[in-house]
């Protein structure tokens, strides 16, 4: 965003004056002579890349935050506690329901109607009788399978 182009900037310029001198960017000029990295850097790709992992595995993580009060460590533990990380698929029709559309439908005594198709099969049919009336619910599906759809129990059974 436009808007942001000072901030940047500005940071570019603080991040370069920490750079040691034979490390900073000279401003090119009309016979600037090329930059051959090999004789006036300080610090190789791989150390520079070593480095700031070091940083980011050994350092940051065990550094208090002085606005949060806490390390970042402590904080991504305590969210793993209340959101543990999700467990695998045992197979594909999972992975449909979980990432499949939602939808709000009514299940009546020819089944669902969705999408100007009307689904329906014996478990939907025991389902319908097992509660004796018309009933909302969730179906979810796969809007490039429109083959078959999953209907939410009611009751959560």
């Amino acid at each position: 965003m436009p808007w942001f182009k000072p901030v940047v900037e500005r940071y570019i310029g603080e991040a370069c004056r920490q750079l040691p001198p034979q490390g900073r960017p000279r401003p090119a000029g009309r016979n600037a002579d090329p930059i051959d990295p090999n004789v006036t850097a300080c610090v190789t790709f791989n150390d520079l890349c070593e480095g700031i992992l070091r940083w980011v595995v050994d350092v940051h993580p065990f550094q208090i935050h002085c606005q949060k009060l806490s390390r970042p460590i402590d904080l991504f533990l305590e969210g793993l506690e209340k959101c543990p990380a999700p467990s695998f698929i045992d197979n594909y029709s999972s992975l449909n329901v979980i990432a499949g559309i939602s939808r709000e439908v009514t299940v009546r005594q020819n089944g669902v109607w969705l999408s100007y198709i009307t689904y329906t099969n014996d478990a939907l049919f025991e389902l319908r009788n097992e509660i004796n009336v018309n009933f909302k619910t969730t179906v979810k599906f796969d809007p490039h399978d429109l083959g078959e759809i999953y209907v939410l129990h009611p009751k959560g059974i």
